[in-house]
Order: structure tokens, then sequence, then C-alpha cells
């Protein structure tokens, strides 16, 4: 079995690191890893292997990405060290303004440009002006979280559960040191997924509310209510009010808001059902909106049914939708305010989506509520 050669090629690779870490802890100089070596171009290695289906090597430059990452921090804290301990330096105190000059006189370059990079990407302010404060915080970050999601990845592919588990856990715990904090929702929903995979329901979901967490709308009561009773008004013309009314162009959470309003609507929890279909309608009109107006110049917003016929002549919008359960979730939206007790409002919008839905499976679905056959 394949994820029976990783494991071996897992265990082996960790002796080397181990060795190697030994030598390296044991030379009085810390070397920076070379040119070709350094962290991120490993871990593009091990990316392109796991693209191309090659667990094996995959895995394997992961984690030699994971030990050049360790190796560059370790350098820096050298640096930076070596630097702190100069009579100059020391002479010079702790506070950044008066070290940075000495650094640049003594043509200590590389503690100086380390402290500058740090300072550029994380702000002057957070550091308290503190040259210890700098150092302290760059001996923290010899995680890699990218490299750890990644290995969590390929134990996923090769059935090994609860070790992508918990390589995704700890990629999630070091995600303050991603290069792109966005990724820390992919991770997110990873972990949803293999927790519903496991059977681990309460931390299903767990993970998704966590991407619901940063959306600054589902974390608004004001908001949330609003939409509620938007849409409990039981009159005519409340979808269209819903939809005028409401705006979120934040589209990560779309597919936590579809995910989340299935799992409450299993449990009978139709309140949290109800306010999670809506905000992801909510997000999915906001986004068709946008993507509708940026492509059709003279594009005014009339009406909900006009805004998804247009949305289907565009193939790459309608795979868009189906990819993001967006035609689903206009859908969902209709029955579960029926179920919440909001007939006029859900058969109003079954209406509409049964003459203009883009997607044709849900076109039918609403058409065959309309006429109770569900």
């Amino acid at each position: 079995m394949i994820h029976t050669n990783i494991r071996h090629l897992y265990v082996v690779f960790a002796l080397i690191v181990a060795c190697v870490g030994i030598a390296t802890a044991q030379q009085l100089v810390v070397r920076r890893p070379a040119e070709g070596e350094e962290d991120w171009r490993l871990l593009r290695k091990a990316l392109d292997f796991y693209d191309a289906a090659n667990y094996g090597d995959a895995l394997a430059y992961a984690e030699l990405a994971k030990q050049s990452r360790r190796r560059e921090i370790e350098w820096r804290e050298f640096s930076l060290d070596t630097a702190q301990r100069s009579r100059d330096v020391r002479r010079a105190g702790d506070n950044l303004t008066d070290v940075l000059p000495v650094l640049e006189a003594n043509g200590q370059t590389a503690a100086k440009s380390i402290i500058e990079e740090t300072l550029n990407r994380y702000g002057e302010s957070f550091f308290g002006n503190s040259f210890q404060k700098v150092k302290d915080f760059i001996a923290l970050q010899d995680a890699y979280p990218e490299a750890d999601f990644l290995i969590g990845k390929i134990y996923r592919v090769e059935g090994e559960s609860a070790l992508a588990f918990d390589f995704m856990n700890r990629a999630l715990r070091g995600a303050r040191w991603l290069d792109v904090m966005n990724q820390q929702y992919d991770m997110l929903y990873e972990l949803a997924d293999l927790s519903y995979d496991l059977g681990r329901l309460d931390d299903y979901e767990k993970y998704l509310l966590l991407v619901l967490k940063d959306d600054r709308f589902y974390t608004n009561p004001s908001f949330m209510n609003a939409m509620l009773r938007t849409l409990g008004t039981e009159t005519p013309d409340a979808v269209e009010k819903f939809f005028l009314l409401y705006r979120d162009e934040n589209d990560i959470p779309l597919e936590a808001c579809a995910l989340l309003s299935d799992y409450y609507k299993e449990r009978n929890q139709l309140k949290k059902a109800l306010e999670c279909s809506a905000l992801g309608a909510v997000i999915s009109f906001s986004k068709l909106f946008y993507i509708l107006r940026d492509r059709i110049p003279t594009y005014n917003y009339t009406n909900l049914s006009d805004l998804l016929l247009k949305a289907a002549d565009y193939e790459d919008i309608v795979v868009w939708g189906n990819n993001n359960k967006v035609w689903e979730l206009f859908y969902s939206l209709s029955q579960i305010a029926a179920a919440y007790g909001k007939p006029v409002f859900s058969r109003t919008l079954l209406e509409v989506l049964a003459s203009a839905e883009p997607e044709p499976y849900w076109r039918k679905k609403a058409t065959a509520s309309l006429a109770g056959s569900e």
C-alpha cells in the first residue's frame, strides 16, 4: 500500500532530520538555508508533487520545507543574538530607535534587515520599539502551517484520517504565521469535512462556525435580526425587499452557510437553519449582483427574477453557482422559510426560482415544490 510506504518514509525522514538537527546544533555558526533550499521553494516542489499524485515525494519535500523553516528561524535568532551581544548594541540598549543606526554603522546588515522586515510586516507598535520583543517574537516563528496542512492532506488522501486530522489541527494552531491569512479558511473547511467523515459532528459544526465568526454581518445581531424580520413580514413584496435591503460581499463563508443550514435543518434547529440559509442567500445574491454589474456596463437591478435570468446567460456563472451551492441555497431558503412558518415568503421565492433559477435541477425542484409534490 502507498500509505504504508509513506509511513515508512516518514519515520526514516524523521530520523534523518533529527540527526541533521543535532549536527547543526553542534556547529558554532548557524547557517542560513542556501539558495534553492529556502522553505518556500521546497514547499512549492512538495505542492507540485502533490498535484501530480506523487505523495511520497510530496511528503518528503514538505518535511524538508519544515526543516528549512526551522533553520531559517535559527539563523535569524543567531543573527539577532550575535548583534545584541556586541558592545555597541549593548550600549544602545533595547530601544530600536537607538539600536538600528548602530547596526547600520557596524555593518550588521543581516540583523538590521531581519528587524526591519519584521516591523514592516507586523507593525512597529506591536513591539513597543523593543529589540528584545522582536527577538522573542521571531523565536516563535519556526512553525510552518502551510507544510503541516499539506502533510495532513497527503495523509487524508492515503486514508490516514487520524494523522490527517492531527496535522491539519497543528496547521490551524499555527495559522498566525501563514503568508496568506485566508488559507486558514481552507484549513477550517478541510477540518470540518474530515470531522464529518470521522463522525465528529460537534467538531464539524465548530469548524464551520469558526469560518462564520469572521463575517461581520453574521456576528452582528442587529443585522441578523433585521434579516429575519424582513423575511417574516409575510407580504407579497417581502422577497424583493429582502434582496434589496441586504448585502454581504464576503463570499468566504458561503459554503459554511449552506452546510450549516442543512445541518441545523436536519436537527430541527430551524431558527439557526434560517439564519444560515438567509445569510447564504444574501451572500450569493451580492456576488451575482457585483459580477453582473462588472460584466454588463448598463446593468441596473430590477428584481430577483431578472438577475437570475441574466446570470443564466453566462456558463461560468452557472458553474460557479453549482460549485458553491448558490442555486441550492436559494431553494433551501424557500424550504426552511416554509418550515419556520413563513409560507408567503417561501411561495413567492419558489415562484421566482421555478421560472428563473439558472440550474435546471433546482428549477424543477422549485416547480415540484410549488405543485405540492414535495
